[in-house]
């Protein structure tokens, strides 16, 4: 392991909680199985579970660190897996913070239409022992999932659990390469209750140039009221060396045809990835490229999401790139170069980290500099808060704009660089007076730490209208033809019905497909018809209705007397189902996705 995983695994064994702070490609998730091997070996613990916060991460994880060290993976996949660990008692597993908070919540996926019929209450005390006698790692599990979670939500789930596993004893690690330092406080803070000493391990910076390290200055005042916290610098000359000698070229573009423009001639010399902020937008700029980008999103089907990775991983593949936030954590690219839409610090800090990672393009970097473009055209994010966009671009152009070069990639400001930390300081305002919390919020809290049963936490779902304890909406498989599917939003694909679902010919509502889990009997077929028909009422004209009101609970109580209807002609079970919608005739497009919302221009 590097220096900085070193020393938290030193803090891990001596009973504190460290938080590491370091750069995109630092290797902390890969330290993961050494973590583990040395904790059996010493007695800390008997396993480990990763929690990350994206299928797609979950999936390159296991798949490319875990599964040849015997590992195991679990979240939200309709294709079985011999691999997969629902109660994530195999001793190495990487899960999504979804799965995770579902089985501490006493709410395990496996058995969730079980509970919600009332024929269960689950096993979740397996799940507790597993997990209160291993190592939980949370991997940027605060990162922003867009139009499926709130900000805020998130923030506030990873609170009460580290909060509930430090005072219960757990082993427990979080590694980050953006949280800001006022949400670092906020965990700790949380976690501070335990009386458990904490460390924030942040790399040393002992050239610093003239400059201050505003990042560590901003941390440092994050933190000072905090009780048992401290921060600690640990030196490491591989990282001091790695990104020296890079010639960082930022540029903000103004509208996505001179920013495609660089991109293409950049790619005569290596590899070009592009972000867009959605996927509508990735796709039309795959098109406008004529085809000759290699396009990966979030939306893909599996079999294509697969198809795609594997191109990305040939040295002769594709030289542009193009995809969505999932480049962010998710998929592993080496560029020369990156152009992005517009985002907040953080996003920005986690795309332009794909550039000059290693390897020829580390090299190519060193000998002829790096280019990060940001395309800000004006119009207003449909994915991110305003304020934090524009507050990133004028950052930015600050530095561009007085000639200020910024280093993308070191942590510790150099002689005439500023870098990326500096930014994500900059953007970290001040706390806010804190707001009292909400008598849903304190009971989730409380129930970690109770006897309660699944029944309390599905009738608070139902006060609140809450889809789920992380997002707000619950993922639904869309069948594009047999065995591939594609893993959406339900309320999204609702959204879209008419132009991408396949509809049943008398009803006119969604077709449901329950397709058996044992695989010994055939699939079953229905209508959506009470989830449909609430969704239409949901959608209501009148403003202040009690039809406008959105329950995104209540659908889903529909959506399951749907299912239990279907099932019950057949005289089976519900939970005997993997349940879906089913893709009209072409509306997917292999490769490219749903383009139904594809804009304009």
């Amino acid at each position: 392991m590097r220096p900085i995983m070193e020393a938290a695994y030193e803090d891990l064994a001596s009973g504190r909680i460290p938080i590491v702070v370091a750069p995109t490609g630092y290797g902390k998730t890969r330290a993961s199985p050494e973590i583990y091997n040395r904790a059996r070996q010493d007695g800390l613990a008997s396993g480990l579970v990763h929690v990350a916060p994206l299928r797609s991460l979950v999936r390159r994880i296991y798949l490319d660190i875990f599964k040849d060290a015997g590992g195991a993976y679990q979240m939200h996949d309709p294709r079985p897996g011999e691999d997969k660990s629902p109660y994530l008692l195999r001793p190495l597993v990487v899960t999504t913070l979804d799965s995770f908070t579902y089985n501490m919540y006493r709410l395990p996926v496996l058995e969730s239409l079980k509970i919600r019929e009332g024929l269960s209450y689950g096993h979740y005390y397996p799940v507790y022992t597993s997990v209160l006698s291993s190592v939980v790692v949370f991997d940027e599990a605060h990162l922003y999932l867009s139009d499926e979670a709130s900000e805020s939500m998130i923030i506030d789930t990873l609170k009460a659990l580290t909060s509930y596993l430090a005072r219960a004893g757990a082993s427990l690690i979080i590694e980050t390469a953006t949280m800001r330092p006022s949400t670092i406080a906020s965990i700790a803070s949380a976690m501070s209750r335990s009386r458990r000493e904490i460390v924030v391990r942040i790399p040393s910076c002992p050239e610093r140039g003239q400059g201050k390290w505003k990042y560590r200055e901003r941390l440092c005042s994050a933190l000072c009221d905090v009780r048992g916290l401290w921060i600690e610098e640990t030196r490491d000359e591989s990282l001091e060396a790695a990104d020296r000698g890079i010639r960082w070229d930022t540029k903000v573009y103004s509208s996505w045809e001179s920013a495609l423009a660089k991109a293409k001639q950049l790619s005569r010399d290596g590899r070009v990835l592009i972000v867009a902020n959605t996927v509508p937008r990735a796709i039309w700029i795959s098109e406008r490229l004529g085809g000759d980008a290699l396009l990966i999103h979030g939306r893909l089907s599996a079999a294509d999401r697969e198809r795609a990775e594997e191109e990305l991983g040939r040295r002769d593949g594709p030289r542009i790139i193009v995809s969505t936030q999932v480049i962010e954590a998710g998929v592993d690219v080496n560029s020369i170069a990156v152009i992005t839409e517009a985002a907040p610090i953080e996003s920005l800090v986690q795309r332009a980290g794909r550039a000059c990672r290693r390897g020829e393009e580390l090299e190519y970097c060193r000998e002829n500099g790096a280019h990060i473009g940001i395309v800000h055209t004006g119009e207003p994010s449909k994915v991110y808060p305003r304020e934090s966009v524009e507050k990133a671009v004028e950052a930015v152009r600050q530095r561009t704009e007085r000639g200020v070069p910024i280093d993308w990639r070191a942590p510790c400001p150099g002689s005439d660089a500023e870098t990326y930390t500096s930014l994500i300081a900059e953007a970290d305002a001040p706390s806010p007076t804190r707001k009292p919390a909400s008598s849903a919020g304190s009971l989730l809290e409380v129930f970690l730490e109770s006897d309660g049963v699944p029944d309390f936490i599905q009738e608070i779902s139902r006060l609140e209208g809450w889809c789920g304890l992380v997002r707000n909406t619950i993922m639904m498989p869309i069948l594009v033809e047999e065995g591939d599917s594609v893993v959406a939003s339900l309320e999204w694909a609702l959204a879209r019905a008419d132009k991408i679902l396949e509809k049943h010919e008398e009803t006119g509502a969604p077709l449901l497909v329950g397709i058996p889990v044992a695989g010994d009997s055939e699939p079953l077929t229905g209508p959506a018809l009470e989830a449909w028909r609430y969704y239409q009422g949901m959608r209501g004209p009148a403003e202040g209705s009690a039809q406008r009101e959105r329950n995104c609970y209540e659908l889903l109580n529909r959506l399951a007397r749907d299912q239990r209807r279907i099932a019950s002609g057949r005289g089976a079970g519900v939970a005997r189902y993997l349940w879906a919608f089913k893709a009209k005739p072409g509306a997917y497009v292999s490769r490219k996705g749903f383009t139904a919302d594809m804009p304009k221009g």
